[in-house]
């Protein structure tokens, strides 16, 4: 049979306040109610909870061993409904967000806790293909991706177009060019970010088209690790200005013959909008950059 809350919350408040009257008047119920949901328990389960002499009440050894149980459930129950409350006003719940690299939400982050601080944020770094994945089984509620795919429903909200540039340690011989063709690394050991990103999809597709190979191509999983093996001379690469970042140990220049660039979006389950820190969330992406949110 299916447990009842009423029987549950009956008994456990006779049980804390040390009789029927008592329990009745802290619960605002009658007397006749709440012993009737105690013996619907007791029946229900084949058990006594209770022993009766006059209006002593005490605790039957079963009883004593369910009280401290029910005191966790009420706790618990109590515990969830601070939770929900606080999520309606946005004095608590949790934003869970992904992207490539940090530099794509912290000002966002930054902004959103600057109005509610209450809500917990966290910030899964991943590529383009997991984070998709991750976003369609709801481990994350927004992300940031360059390529969100058509027709599957999904909301966008357009963030910037950054040129694809070219990064180079400092003493590198094409460190001074104001800007650098294509044609110019076939010579060079590429450093590029797996297969499952964006840009690794773009820079193939570019050297596909115009029929160039650089002499080597070294792979790895991290933007940190890429800006390392750059600045170490272990090879160029080929990322967004974004991506680059600010390190002054890192010399960016401009890739024209092709020019590439990349759009990032915000990208989200339009259903997950139902949930306020979701909703409060891409309500300010969409004043801050000043573009409405629409679905693929």
């Amino acid at each position: 049979m299916a447990i009842s809350v009423a029987h549950l919350r009956a008994f456990h408040g006779v049980a804390m306040e040390g009789g029927f009257s008592k329990a009745a008047r802290a619960q605002n119920i009658s007397q006749s109610t709440l012993s009737l949901h105690v013996s619907a328990l007791e029946e229900g389960y084949g058990v006594q909870l209770f022993e009766r002499r006059g209006r002593k009440v005490t605790l039957t050894k079963f009883g004593a061993d369910l009280l401290p149980i029910t005191g966790k459930l009420f706790e618990s129950m109590e515990q969830v409904e601070t939770l929900l409350t606080g999520a309606m006003d946005l004095k608590g719940g949790y934003l869970l967000l992904g992207a490539t690299g940090p530099h794509q939400l912290i000002p966002f982050m930054k902004a959103f806790k600057d109005q509610y601080p209450e809500p917990r944020l966290s910030l899964f770094l991943d590529n383009s293909e997991k984070l998709l994945i991750s976003l369609k089984e709801r481990h994350i509620d927004v992300a940031v991706h360059s390529a969100p795919p058509r027709g599957e429903g999904f909301g966008v909200i357009p963030l910037s177009i950054d040129p694809v540039v070219v990064c180079l340690a400092p003493d590198h011989l094409l460190a001074k060019k104001k800007a650098i063709k294509l044609n110019d690394l076939i010579e060079e050991t590429l450093i590029v970010r797996e297969k499952a990103t964006y840009i690794r999809g773009l820079i193939d597709d570019a050297l596909a088209r115009t029929g160039l190979q650089p002499a080597d191509i070294l792979e790895t999983d991290s933007w940190q690790a890429v800006h390392e093996l750059v600045i170490a001379g272990l090879g160029v690469s080929l990322m967004s200005v974004a991506d680059a970042g600010s390190d002054d140990r890192i010399v960016r220049v401009p890739l024209n013959d092709p020019a590439l660039e990349i759009t990032e979006y915000l990208i989200f389950d339009p259903q997950r909008r139902r949930l306020k820190t979701v909703r409060a969330f891409l309500d300010l992406v969409e004043k801050i950059t000043g573009e409405p949110w629409y679905t693929l």
